[in-house]
């Protein structure tokens, strides 16, 4: 066994333990939730949870859901917890009249609102910033937080799946595979030729449930990333390109 495999069996065994806590606190919260001692809030506007491990790049999904919201003719409030902006390279600057929210350009036509610890204040205020707007595109990694969703859309590499993350500290994973049977829609990213549309489908299926509605994205290369297309199939015999199909789908989930 060279140094650096011993080193990484000295790491797993140290932060093993800690990994266990990370596993037994995503129990608990749900215990809370499922028994009403957590005390949450549910926005009148929809809400749609995003979910990832800690270091997923979903900014590319967040600038597609937004131009998504915005063809559809509804406006949207993407709000990103202040360490997951860093982590997505978005920057907050001020907002005249608001002391809970920064804004951070994700792209040239689309913005986020940035904001530190919990949700409940920052979308509060920001309904009042920004009236008219329809709808709310929360990034989280523990999905159970004050926040109740109306949709799960759970954003995952088919390089580095969420289901094959190791728990935090020793992976980026922070919510329970058990959650999953909460997902609405499983959104596969990848670069390069697409995936078997079939594997993809039944390890969806597998981890989260049969109905699970299944979209492989193809993202382009570089350091700035967007998505190029989106294959999807509501009959679920073959992907096809078709990103229409999906968006009505997605959207009449929601009204």
């Amino acid at each position: 066994m060279n140094i650096f495999a011993t080193m990484n069996w000295l790491s797993h065994v140290i932060l093993y333990p800690l990994s266990l806590l990370t596993r037994f606190f995503a129990f608990w919260r749900k215990r809370q939730f499922d028994v009403g001692t957590w005390k949450s809030v549910e926005f009148e506007l929809p809400t749609v949870a995003i979910l990832s491990i800690k270091d997923e790049n979903t900014r590319p999904v967040l600038v597609y859901l937004s131009e998504l919201f915005r063809s559809a003719g509804l406006g949207e409030f993407v709000m990103v917890e202040q360490k997951t902006a860093k982590e997505l390279g978005l920057v907050g600057l001020p907002v005249e009249g608001a002391e809970y929210v920064t804004q951070s350009a994700m792209s040239p036509t689309s913005d986020a609102l940035v904001y530190k610890g919990s949700p409940v204040l920052p979308m509060s205020e920001s309904v009042s910033l920004y009236p008219g707007r329809d709808v709310f595109v929360l990034t989280k990694h523990k999905l159970m937080s004050e926040v109740r969703h109306q949709r799960v859309i759970l954003v995952t590499s088919v390089n580095r799946l969420f289901w094959e993350e190791e728990m935090w500290p020793i992976g980026s994973r922070f919510e329970s595979t058990r959650m999953l049977s909460s997902v609405d829609f499983v959104l596969y990213t990848y670069t390069g030729e697409r995936p078997d549309e079939v594997y993809w489908r039944e390890q969806a299926q597998c981890w989260c449930h049969a109905s699970v509605e299944v979209v492989l994205i193809q993202m382009s290369s570089g350091e700035h990333s967007l998505v190029q297309s989106v294959y999807y199939c509501g009959d679920q015999s073959e992907n096809i390109e078709d990103h229409d199909t999906f968006e009505r789908l997605f959207i009449n989930s929601l009204f």
